[in-house]
């Protein structure tokens, strides 16, 4: 007798399939699983395209940018232009107001040519020169320098105190000393450093009226503009 392996019938020797339940006795499909269906896996799979960056930052910075760039032109060109009508030297990158009744010309000092500036009655004058200074020099170096030469040259500077000008700070002192002729001078003596380049500006005048010519000279100091 064969028994079914699926239902448990017994079944005639000669049979290939059970009486029951149908399922084939030969001994080489009896011992095999019913294979099961998978669905078949795709070969591809489908990738979405990256979704690309959006401009809007871009055109934000652009636009910021550019906005930017139409202020600062506007306040170029209505800022008021600090050396409107002062005189603008052509030596140095500066303009200052010269008083009233004063001229400009130039003077040598140690092979140097220097902006002068002397009331038409004379009796004073103010000296402007400029000159490179080594990297790292400033406005108290440069200062220390020039008393000290000053000293040596048989000069006395009085107390250095700092002194604005033009948004620069500057180091100016005093000097008395005659003249060969016997004349008593003094003298005012400011001296600063700005974009690499050492300023002297001298005062100088007789005793008679210094406090007056100083004023004026004071004044064009208040008015100092660099360029």
């Amino acid at each position: 007798m064969l028994v079914c392996p699926n239902c448990r019938r017994e079944n005639p020797e000669e049979a290939q399939f059970c009486t029951v339940c149908g399922r084939s006795l030969s001994p080489d499909v009896s011992g095999q699983e019913r294979p099961v269906r998978r669905e078949e896996r795709p070969e591809s799979f489908d990738i979405p395209a990256p979704t690309p960056p959006s401009p809007l930052p871009g055109i934000i910075t652009l636009g910021a940018f550019a906005v930017a760039i139409g202020v600062l032109g506007i306040w170029l060109a209505l800022r008021p232009n600090p050396c409107e009508g002062k005189f603008t030297s052509d030596r140095f990158p500066y303009c200052v107001a010269i008083p009233e009744g004063w001229r400009e010309s130039a003077q040598e000092i140690g092979g140097a040519t220097a902006d002068a500036y002397r009331p038409q009655t004379e009796g004073a004058v103010v000296l402007v020169v400029a000159e490179e200074v080594d990297s790292g020099t400033n406005t108290e170096a440069y200062a220390e320098v020039y008393r000290d030469n000053q000293e040596q040259g048989g000069l006395f500077p009085g107390p250095a105190r700092h002194i604005d000008i033009g948004g620069s700070n500057g180091v100016v002192w005093e000097i008395t000393g005659t003249t060969e002729e016997g004349t008593s001078v003094r003298q005012r003596q400011l001296t600063v450093v700005r974009d690499g380049m050492g300023w002297v500006i001298t005062f100088a005048g007789a005793s008679d009226g210094y406090r007056e010519h100083r004023e004026l000279f004071d004044g064009m100091l208040h008015s100092w503009a660099w360029k």
